[in-house]
């Protein structure tokens, strides 16, 4: 996170690292971030830590299926921020298989009480991934997960990292690597669906 804090500070002064607090209030960002040590960069980099919980929001309408639903979004994410950089980890899911690009948005709902939408988590993911626009995705596996994650499955060291400037792309890939099926990971195959995900053949690897 240092790194790209880095690079990032050679572009702009405005910089933003958020999260929401965990489900059913498991956890608070705020001492997420603490325990993460990004207080730290506050200081060296003058970056704002941002708890999306606490900010304003207003409900967002999504379309699922035949019928509207209303999601709440922060206010910063659809009026304030320019390029939206998600950092999410690889590593695999219980319920959805693997978590990637897609599936850390899910923190850019701020409200606590989210697992209320788990039933129709696949449609309004994807939903969200377009609403927000993610312009770059850095996958980070440095340590990745692998088994029944992300509580009990396996952390391992494998020092990888998958950066690209399409979220389909950088979820596809991640996919591959961690030897699953895309189509058989449902959030992604509703993505497919709408032309947000590549065929692997198009996509130029470095």
């Amino acid at each position: 996170m240092e790194d790209l804090v880095k690079k990032l500070k050679d572009k702009t002064d405005k910089i933003y690292i958020g999260e929401s607090d965990g489900g059913l209030e498991c956890f608070s960002a705020d001492k997420a971030f603490l325990g993460h040590g990004l207080d730290k960069l506050t200081k060296k980099y003058s970056v704002k830590l941002v708890n999306l919980s606490n900010l304003a929001f207003r409900k967002v309408d999504f379309q699922v299926g035949k019928r509207q639903v209303k999601i709440e979004i922060p206010n910063l994410l659809l009026d304030d921020v320019d390029v939206f950089i998600n950092v999410p980890v690889l590593k695999t899911h219980a319920m959805v298989n693997i978590t990637l690009g897609f599936k850390n948005l899910w923190g850019c709902i701020p409200n606590t009480g989210r697992m209320l939408y788990h039933h129709i988590f696949h449609e309004v993911i994807v939903e969200i991934a377009k609403l927000i626009n993610p312009r770059i995705t850095l996958i980070d596996g440095t340590y990745a997960m692998d088994g029944n994650g992300p509580i009990f499955g396996d952390v391992f060291e494998m020092n990888t990292m998958i950066a690209s400037n399409h979220f389909g792309a950088a979820d596809l890939v991640g996919c591959h690597l961690m030897q699953f099926d895309p189509r058989k990971v449902k959030y992604l195959e509703v993505a497919r669906k709408q032309g947000l995900i590549p065929e692997l053949e198009d996509i130029v690897l470095n």
